[in-house]
C-alpha cells in the first residue's frame, strides 16, 4: 500500500536538506509515516548530515516530536548530525517549552517565512535524557498519605458499637 510523501528531499554529497511537506504533523498515521520516510533518508549511504527544514510546519504534535527525538539520538548512533532549520515562531516556542531546543541544533531562519531556529543554551546534550513537563497541578484534598491512611484504620476499629 502506497501513502503520499510527507518530505521532499534534496541530496548533496554527504548532506541531505530534507523539507516537511504538512502544515500540521499530528496523527499516528502520519507520524509514523514521517518517521519512516526520515529513517530512510538517515539510512542513505554516505548521508553525514541531515538538515530538516520546518519553515511551513505550524503545528507539531507530542507523537511527532517524540519521533523526532528517537530519530535525533538513532542519527547521532550512526553518525550522522539531524538538524532542525527554518522553525516558525510556534514551533520554536514548543521545542523551548519541553527543553528540546538544547537537543536539537538549528540554523537560522529564512527570510520572509517567520520561522526562527531553536535557540541553544550551553553544552550540548544529545546524550541526555529530556525532562518531562510536570504534570498540571490538581485540586486535590490531601489525604495525610499512608500514615494518616492507617490511623484512620486505628480510629474505625476502637469505636464502640461496630
Amino acid at each position: 500500500m502506497s501513502h503520499p510523501r510527507h518530505l521532499r528531499v534534496e541530496a548533496d554529497g554527504g548532506r541531505a536538506i530534507v523539507r516537511l511537506m504538512d502544515h500540521r504533523v499530528m496523527g499516528s498515521e502520519v507520524v509514523e509515516q514521517l518517521a519512516a520516510e526520515l529513517l530512510a533518508v538517515l539510512n542513505r549511504p554516505g548521508i553525514r548530515r541531515v538538515v530538516l527544514d520546518l519553515a511551513d510546519v505550524r503545528l507539531l504534535s507530542s507523537a511527532a516530536l517524540d519521533r523526532i527525538v528517537v530519530l535525533h539520538h538513532r542519527a547521532d548512533a550512526a553518525g550522522v548530525e539531524l538538524q532542525l532549520t527554518r522553525l516558525r515562531p510556534e514551533v520554536r516556542e514548543v521545542l523551548e517549552m519541553t527543553g528540546l531546543s538544547r537537543l536539537l541544533a538549528s540554523d537560522g531562519p529564512s527570510e520572509g517565512s517567520g520561522a526562527e531556529p531553536a535557540r541553544r543554551s550551553g553544552k550540548e546534550v544529545a546524550d541526555s535524557p529530556v525532562p518531562a513537563p510536570a504534570p498540571p497541578a490538581r485540586n486535590r484534598k490531601k489525604s495525610g498519605g499512608p500514615e494518616a491512611a492507617a490511623d484512620k484504620r486505628k480510629k474505625n476499629r476502637r469505636q464502640p458499637g461496630s
